[in-house]
C-alpha cells in the first residue's frame, strides 16, 4: 500500500484577498479553461507578514527542491538535456505600476480542487468549498453559506497545506498550498467598494448620516408612482 503523503499543515497571518472564489469553485476563462475548477483565492501581505510566512514555509520548499532533484536525476538524459531542473517561488513580490519599484507586499496563492478522478479506480469525484468561518470563529454554513458574497479586499486568515511538486516534463519544482479554511475577519461583498477606490478622501461637509431615510424611502415611493426617472436628463 502506498504511504499517504505528508503535507504539513499552517495558516497565515491576517491578509487581503484578491480574486477569491471561495463558496463557488472557478472554472477559468475561455481562453484558460479549468473544467475540473478550483477554489481558490490571491493574498496579499505586507512586508512583515510576508517575511513570517516565507521563512516558515522554505524549510518545506527546500526539502521539496531537494526530493525533486532526485527524481530529476534518474531522467533520461535526453529529457534533462532539454529541459534544465528549474523552481518556482511560492510568492510574488508585489511592483507600483507607476513607479516599477516593490511595494513591499508580497502575493500568494491558494487552491483546492473541485472535481477530479480517482486514478486506480476512474470514479469522479467532487468536494465541498473550504471551510468559513466569522471573525468569531462561528461557522459559516448552510444559507448563510450560500448568500455571503465574499469580494476583493476582504480580510482573512487562512489555513492551508503545503504540497511538494515535481514536473518531469519541464524540470520544475516547487509546493504548492492547499487551501482548508479560511476565517473571515472584514468583509467586503462583491461590488462594493469604498470612497478611496474611487480616489476620494475625508472632506468637511455633507454627511450621509443627516439624510432621512424615511424621507428617501417616500421620495423613492412617489417617484415610482408617478414613473419619473432621476436619470431622465442625462
Amino acid at each position: 500500500m502506498a504511504k499517504k503523503p505528508n503535507h504539513p499543515k499552517m495558516y497565515t497571518p491576517r491578509g487581503i484577498l484578491k480574486y477569491p472564489s471561495l463558496t463557488k469553485p472557478d472554472f477559468g476563462t475561455r481562453e484558460h479553461p479549468d473544467p475540473e475548477g478550483k477554489f481558490k483565492t490571491r493574498f496579499i501581505l505586507d512586508n512583515e507578514d510576508a517575511q513570517k510566512l516565507i521563512q516558515a514555509v522554505q524549510p518545506h520548499f527546500e526539502k521539496a527542491v531537494a526530493e525533486a532533484r532526485e527524481q530529476y536525476a534518474e531522467l533520461p538524459v535526453a529529457v534533462r538535456k532539454k529541459n534544465p531542473f528549474n523552481t518556482n517561488d511560492f510568492y510574488t513580490p508585489i511592483y507600483d505600476e507607476e513607479t516599477e519599484e516593490e511595494t513591499g507586499e508580497y502575493e500568494f496563492r491558494f487552491a483546492k480542487k473541485y472535481s477530479g478522478e480517482n486514478r486506480q479506480t476512474q470514479e469522479k469525484w467532487v468536494t465541498n468549498p473550504p471551510a468559513l468561518f466569522d471573525a468569531a470563529g462561528q461557522p459559516i454554513r448552510g444559507q448563510k453559506l450560500k448568500n455571503i458574497k465574499i469580494g476583493g479586499g476582504s480580510e482573512a486568515i487562512l489555513s492551508f497545506a503545503i504540497r511538494p511538486y515535481f514536473v518531469a516534463a519541464t524540470g520544475t519544482a516547487g509546493v504548492s498550498f492547499m487551501l482548508d479554511a479560511a476565517q473571515i475577519v472584514e468583509l467586503v461583498e462583491w461590488g462594493q467598494r469604498d470612497a478611496s477606490s474611487y480616489g476620494f478622501s475625508a472632506q468637511e461637509g455633507f454627511s450621509a448620516d443627516d439624510v432621512s431615510e424615511e424621507a428617501e424611502a417616500e421620495e423613492a415611493g412617489a417617484a415610482a408612482a408617478s414613473g419619473v426617472d432621476d436619470h431622465d436628463d442625462f
